[in-house]
């Protein structure tokens, strides 16, 4: 940890004062509370596929209090912060393996790999050393890399000191070590609910994505980092986008969709409840109660830059996903939430 301590300290003063202004870890918008519908309001994408079986359709109709929604993912740099501030050991570390894709295995890796896969997805491989500060590996670069002068300095693109790497989402992070980072902070993760409104302009707003109901905009050009197999770069990104990379919504969110799934608080349900035992709307929902264990799947949200129409089309704001809580991969970070005394209004669990 002293190791990493220096490489942190070196590395954190050199930050570009333009990103560090904005891209600052407490960046936080306010969500002014509301009623609202959770979920899709039709029960087939307009891309193929039902929304029933995952829990999408029908909507429920929810009121949640004000809260405040982290403005960015977390960055390699938020989440650096964090570990050397507590000394914290990621799922990732203790388990000794992430997930990667297999494209983005090199020769070495691939030919020390165990013969495994995940059943049903082959692509995704699970690769030894593989943690938030070594995203490729332990052969790969790291989050940090040394300079010609000795000095450690955050890894950016083609290698450039201060680069993309430190405003790169964190990723091979778990549910319990988001939720660790977001309560060091002084912050929760966003519960499912919280973060759809959050992501989308207005309480009574029920598009596709956060801008409105096609993918490209009204302007056509590219407003989320997401798959496109007919041009990998026409986005400007291969694979993650440093944070930022694309305009907020209207509420000052950015990056609601697509670059990295997003954790959040909920457990699991392909079926959540839609009201309460009186037929009132839901106020604050959390999702199912049970005990915490690594084995308990929660809520994804946001779809990735792996998402594609021809194959995913979950890089919409009311799309699920679900993964255990120790689970990581390439393609997962997270955003927090935090609490706020105005529209204070009792919380509940219906």
């Amino acid at each position: 940890m002293s190791f990493l301590l220096l490489l942190f300290l070196s590395s954190s003063s050199s930050t570009p004062p333009s990103a560090s202004s904005r891209l600052n870890g407490n960046a936080m918008v306010f969500v002014h509370g509301a009623t609202f519908l959770v979920g899709s309001p039709v029960a087939v994408d307009p891309e193929g596929g039902s929304l029933r079986e995952e829990g999408e359709y029908p909507p429920r109709r929810v009121r949640v209090d004000s809260f405040l929604f982290d403005a960015h993912t977390v960055t390699a740099l938020d989440f650096a912060r964090f570990v050397v501030s507590t000394s914290y050991l990621t799922d990732a570390e203790r388990h000794g393996w992430s997930f990667l894709l297999d494209s983005q295995l090199d020769e070495a890796q691939r030919s020390s790999l165990d013969d495994l896969s995940v059943a049903g997805a082959s692509w995704w491989r699970p690769v030894h050393n593989v943690s938030w500060m070594h995203p490729e590996g332990a052969s790969r670069p790291s989050v940090f890399e040394a300079a010609d002068d000795g000095q450690q300095r955050f890894y950016g693109a083609n290698g450039a000191a201060n680069g993309g790497r430190a405003r790169m989402p964190a990723v091979h992070v778990s549910w319990r070590d988001a939720a660790a980072f977001c309560a060091w902070r002084g912050k929760r993760l966003p519960t499912e609910a919280e973060w759809e409104l959050a992501a989308r302009n207005d309480a009574a707003d029920t598009a596709r994505f956060p801008w409105g109901d096609t993918l490209l905009g009204d302007d056509s050009t590219h407003r989320a980092n997401v798959r496109q197999v007919e041009g990998e770069r026409a986005d400007g990104f291969p694979a993650l986008a440093p944070v930022g990379s694309f305009a907020a919504n209207a509420r000052g969110v950015y990056d609601a969709i697509g670059n990295v799934w997003e954790w959040v608080a909920d457990q699991w349900t392909p079926s959540p409840r839609r009201e309460s035992a009186s037929g009132r709307v839901l106020v604050n929902p959390r999702g199912p109660q049970a005990p915490l264990a690594a084995t308990v799947e929660h809520v994804q949200k946001g779809g990735s830059f792996l998402c594609h129409r021809s194959f995913c089309s979950r890089y919409r704001v009311a799309a699920r996903h679900h993964a255990g809580a120790d689970s990581s991969a390439t393609n997962v970070g997270f955003r927090c939430a935090a609490d706020t005394s105005e529209d204070k209004e009792s919380k509940s669990e219906l």
